[in-house]
């Protein structure tokens, strides 16, 4: 039997300003790059099974992706605003 995490919260087709790949490094772009592109992205915030909490992010192609370890389910949104800003309010329970 394998143990599922539980999703808080997610988001789905969420187009996000990326600069880079996920071969040499990407990150969220600023608007001083001009290598930017806009992408749709999925975002959830599941438990890590062991009490604490992960954000994890992918395009919808899959071509990049990454996750972020955070204690508290709050700092996963804290954190989501900061890297991506997304507000509170956009995330869908579950």
């Amino acid at each position: 039997m394998t143990d599922r995490l539980t999703i808080y919260a997610s988001i789905h087709a969420r187009p996000l300003r990326v600069t880079g790949d996920q071969r040499n490094g990407w990150r969220p772009a600023n608007i001083s790059d001009t290598d930017a592109r806009q992408l749709a992205f999925e975002l959830s915030i599941t438990d890590d099974g062991a009490g604490q909490f992960l954000l994890i992010y992918h395009s919808a192609d899959h071509w990049l992706s990454g996750d972020t370890w955070h204690e508290t389910v709050e700092d996963a949104y804290v954190s989501a605003e900061r890297d991506f800003g997304i507000s509170r309010k956009e995330w869908v329970n579950g």
